[in-house]
């Protein structure tokens, strides 16, 4: 084996390594960017949901100011009705530990 061949085959060897390094690097932006949208998801689901909760244990003083954000909430029986719809939606997408914490 001469020189030539050694270093063909480390430049062989330096541009397969370079390949497998950018695939890995891709897969794992990509795995990156879709746990950063699973994050702003949760937040923009579940935020109204604890301002509903909050708004249920506080009562009635708490439903003047859900009303200024909700206007569609005017009751504690609408307020109960929405987050059983809610809670519908949870069961189809959050974790059994959301569920039970959430009932």
């Amino acid at each position: 084996m001469n020189w030539n061949d050694v270093i063909s085959s480390l430049g062989i060897g330096t541009f397969i390594g370079t390949l497998i390094g950018a695939y890995f690097q891709s897969l794992y932006q990509h795995w990156k960017l879709l746990k950063e949208k699973e994050h702003e998801w949760k937040m923009t689901r579940y935020r109204p949901i604890s301002i509903l909760l909050i708004t249920r244990l506080r009562g009635e003083e708490d439903l003047k100011t859900l009303f200024k954000h909700r206007p569609d909430i005017t009751s504690i029986e609408l307020l109960n009705k929405e987050l059983e719809t809610e809670y519908l939606n949870a069961c189809l997408f959050a974790s059994n530990k959301v569920l039970k914490n959430f009932s």
